[in-house]
C-alpha cells in the first residue's frame, strides 16, 4: 500500500490517506507499506478540537501538548525499524520541517531492501 500522511491535503489516487502519526504508525507496524509520502505540520486532532483544550474530558487527548508532526513519525521509524519498502518522500510545504525530515530519512533509511 502507499501511505499519504497529511492532515489537510487529500491523498493522490492510489494512496491511503491518514491524518495522524498514530494511524501511520499502525500501518507501518503491519509491514504492508511500500511507499510513504509525509507532511510535517499536522494540526490538532479532531478529539482535541471537540474538548477545546480541556484534556480531563478526553480519554486519549493530548490537547495540552503540541500536535504530533512528521518528524515524530520519522523518529519513530528510526527507533522502531518500521520503514516502508521504499525510501519515504516528504511533501511538506514547511521548508524547515521538510529539510529536517529529509535529513533524518537520508541518514537512517536502511541501505538493505526492506522485507
Amino acid at each position: 500500500m502507499n501511505l499519504w500522511l497529511d492532515d489537510v491535503r487529500p491523498a493522490p489516487q492510489g494512496w491511503l490517506w491518514v491524518k495522524t502519526v498514530r494511524d501511520a504508525q499502525k500501518l507501518l507496524s503491519e509491514g504492508k507499506v511500500e511507499k510513504a509520502s509525509l507532511d510535517h505540520d499536522l494540526g490538532p486532532q479532531p478529539q482535541c478540537l471537540e474538548c477545546e483544550g480541556e484534556p480531563q474530558g478526553c480519554q486519549e487527548c493530548h490537547c495540552h501538548q503540541r500536535p504530533s508532526n512528521g518528524c515524530d513519525l520519522v523518529g519513530w521509524m528510526v527507533g522502531s525499524g518500521h520503514w516502508p519498502l521504499h525510501k519515504p518522500d516528504v511533501h511538506s510545504a514547511n521548508p524547515v520541517g521538510h529539510r529536517h525530515m529529509q535529513q533524518i530519512i537520508d541518514k537512517h533509511f536502511p541501505d538493505t531492501p526492506q522485507k
